[in-house]
C-alpha cells in the first residue's frame, strides 16, 4: 500500500494548523469548531483568530480548551488569517471560516491529497452547501484534477475551508493582501497558482454556509473586485496578446457569472432600503450590459423551469 502523508511513525507525520478567523459568528462558532476538534488526524493545533467580535464568539471559544484564542481589533478576515498563521506552527495551514465545518476527516484527506501531488502548494476538496440550520442544500461535484494558472482565471476556485496550504509557500507568496477587497483568496490563489498548479484530489472535505450574513451575497461588490484581480495579475504576463485573449475571456465568465445574480440582489438591497447597495448593483448590471441581461434572462429561465418541474 502507498505511503501517505501521514502514515508512517508519529514523528514523521506532519503537522497540521486550523486557522479560524472570527467575527461576531456566535449563531455557528460552535459547529466550526466541533469539526475542527473532532477530526480523525492527531497531529493538529488549533488557532481561532477573534476579530474584533462583540457577540458571544470569544466565550464560546473558550469552552474549547483544545483551541488557541488570538485576539486583535477588527481589521478583515485577510488580517484575522495572517494573523493565525504568523502564530502557526504546522507544516501544513487550513483556513476553516467560523461559519462553516469540516469533514471529519478532512485534514487526512487534504494530506492524502499532497501525497498523491508531493509538487502541489495547495490542494483542496468537495464542499456541500448547507443552510443556516445546516441542513444540506445540494453537494457540488469537483473532480480529480489540477488547475494551472491560467485556467484558474475561469473557473470557481475554491474557497479557504476546503483547502489546505503548505505554509512555507504561502507565506513565499505573500499571504493574504488585507488591502484587496472581496475575493482575497482568489487574490491569493492567482499568486500561488503562478508557480504551482492547484490541486483537487476530489474527497468530500467541507461544508459551506448559506446564510444572509455572509460576504458572498454582496454579487456587485464581488464582481468588481474580481475584474480588478484578474486584471492586475495579468499585467505580470509578458506576452500582452495572451494577457489580452485571457482577459477577454475571464472578464466575459465573470461578468455572465454574477451577472445572472444582480436583479436578485437589488431587488434585496430595494426591499432593505439600502439605497447606496442598491444603486452599486444597479450601476454593475447596467455597465456590463448586454451581457448582464442575457445571464439574468437565462437564470431566470431555469428557476422558472425549476418550479414547473
Amino acid at each position: 500500500m502507498a505511503k501517505t502523508a501521514a502514515s508512517g511513525a508519529s514523528a514523521e507525520r506532519p503537522r497540521v494548523t486550523i486557522i479560524i478567523p472570527c467575527f461576531n459568528a456566535e449563531l455557528y462558532l460552535a459547529e466550526a469548531l466541533s469539526s475542527a476538534v473532532g477530526q480523525t488526524y492527531g497531529n493538529i493545533e488549533i488557532v481561532l483568530v477573534d476579530d474584533g467580535s462583540t457577540d458571544r464568539s470569544l466565550e464560546i471559544a473558550r469552552d474549547f480548551p483544545q483551541v488557541r484564542v488570538v485576539s486583535q481589533p477588527n481589521a478583515g478576515s485577510s488580517a484575522a488569517r495572517n494573523a493565525g498563521l504568523e502564530v502557526s506552527e504546522g507544516e501544513f495551514a487550513l483556513f476553516l471560516d467560523a461559519d462553516d465545518r469540516l469533514a471529519a476527516d478532512a485534514v487526512q484527506s487534504h494530506l492524502d491529497g499532497f501525497s498523491e501531488r508531493p509538487g502541489a502548494s495547495m490542494v483542496y476538496g468537495g464542499v456541500r452547501i448547507i443552510d443556516r440550520f445546516g441542513n444540506v442544500l445540494e453537494q457540488l461535484p469537483w473532480e480529480v484534477k489540477s488547475i494551472p494558472w491560467r485556467d484558474l482565471l475561469c473557473v470557481l476556485a475554491p474557497v479557504p475551508t476546503q483547502s489546505m496550504f503548505r505554509r512555507d509557500r504561502l507565506m513565499a507568496a505573500g499571504r493574504f493582501d488585507p488591502n484587496v477587497g472581496l475575493a482575497q483568496d482568489f487574490e491569493l490563489l492567482t499568486r500561488i497558482a503562478r508557480t504551482s498548479d492547484l490541486y483537487c484530489h476530489g474527497r468530500l472535505v467541507a461544508d459551506y454556509r448559506r446564510h444572509p450574513a455572509q460576504a458572498t451575497l454582496r454579487v456587485a461588490e464581488s464582481l468588481l473586485s474580481m475584474l480588478s484581480i484578474i486584471d492586475n495579475f495579468l499585467l505580470t504576463v509578458p506576452d500582452k496578446a495572451e494577457a489580452a485573449a485571457l482577459r477577454k475571456a475571464a472578464h466575459a465568465h465573470w461578468i455572465s457569472f454574477y451577472g445572472q445574480y444582480l436583479p436578485y440582489e437589488i431587488v434585496r438591497r430595494l426591499r432593505a432600503r439600502e439605497w447606496a447597495r442598491a444603486a452599486k448593483a444597479m450601476g454593475a448590471f447596467i455597465r456590463f450590459l448586454p451581457r448582464t441581461a442575457v445571464a439574468a434572462s437565462q437564470e431566470f429561465g431555469d428557476r422558472l423551469g425549476r418550479l414547473a418541474n
